[in-house]
């Protein structure tokens, strides 16, 4: 049976958010039904926590999590970590950390949890948006491998297939074929996309990572192809992501994913009954979202309001 105990750790930072939410020890240790003496052991480092109880501390006191391994850090570092959590879920919904959000960059960068490993490459991975007017693209790409060889030493083009990647490991190689595509070079960017979508039973990611993240591979795939003209192709790719076409109006890459399959269907000579409802879905889910590039894009290109 796997160990829900919460050790040391976990007490501190029950202690050090419960001050910060100007809870007293009393107040909490009645809210969690636990006597004010066993709340004073815990979070002093003398008496264990189930996770559950702990889960319910930091919720009482303003704070959600339910990753078990940051029981390991220090209140300081646990800081850094709920900053991580909010980047990166800005950065899934496409936001570049430009202005003021660059603050939240820096902050992280200088937190106690950016020793980690993983928090250096989800940087790095911000950096390449912030500086993006700054850098070229050699220069991104240099930032990006020198990042992932930290984790991978021996990771190449032509052996990606060869690894099971992390969370941050698939950022990196997600971002490095994004800006092979830019410099046109889809052989490396659709290798390396490839590498995570045909091993996606071996990457080592949650399931809610898994539903994040493994979106938006596809989505730049399917660009790939459409760029290229490759519309056979492209709907092949599309057809993966049912869940995700059903709960556009949920997941940020569904307005996108169903434009793609819309003009996937327009320049395939499928009637404009088939392809206006996707156009007209990814428009209006596009709007509610505040995709306004998107939005832009399909005015353009279709007789859409």
């Amino acid at each position: 049976m796997a160990d829900t105990t919460v050790h040391a750790n976990g007490g501190h930072i029950i202690k050090h958010f419960r001050k910060k939410a100007k809870i007293t020890q009393k107040q909490l240790a009645e809210k969690l039904f636990m006597s004010h003496a066993m709340l004073s052991k815990v979070e002093n480092g003398e008496h264990d926590i189930e996770f559950l109880g702990f889960k319910s501390a930091l919720a009482i006191c303003g704070v959600d999590t339910d990753d078990y391994w940051v029981v390991t850090l220090t209140a300081d570092e646990f800081e850094g970590f709920l900053l991580y959590k909010k980047m990166g879920e800005l950065y899934e919904k496409g936001h570049k950390f430009h202005d003021e959000k660059s603050q939240m960059y820096y902050q992280l960068m200088i937190s106690p949890l950016a020793k980690h490993t993983f928090v250096q490459q989800f940087l790095s991975c911000i950096q390449v948006h912030k500086d993006d007017a700054l850098l070229t693209d050699e220069q991104k790409l240099n930032i990006l491998y020198t990042s992932l060889y930290k984790s991978l030493k021996n990771f190449s083009t032509e052996n990606a297939h060869m690894f099971r990647f992390a969370y941050e490991e698939i950022l990196l190689v997600y971002e490095i074929a994004r800006i092979y595509g830019e410099m046109g070079d889809d052989g490396h960017s659709i290798i390396l996309l490839k590498s995570i979508t045909g091993n996606e039973e071996k990457l080592k990611i949650t399931a809610a990572e898994r539903f994040r993240i493994i979106p938006l591979i596809y989505a730049e795939l399917i660009k790939i192809y459409v760029t290229q003209q490759n519309y056979t192709e492209a709907l092949t790719v599309l057809e993966k992501l049912p869940k995700l076409l059903s709960s556009f109006g949920i997941s940020p890459i569904g307005p996108i994913a169903a434009y793609y399959k819309g003009v996937c269907y327009h320049k395939t000579q499928q009637d404009e009954k088939t392809y206006m409802p996707l156009i007209n879905m990814a428009y209006h889910a596009a709007k509610a979202l505040r995709q306004m590039d998107l939005v832009a894009k399909i005015e353009e290109e279709y007789d859409v309001s």
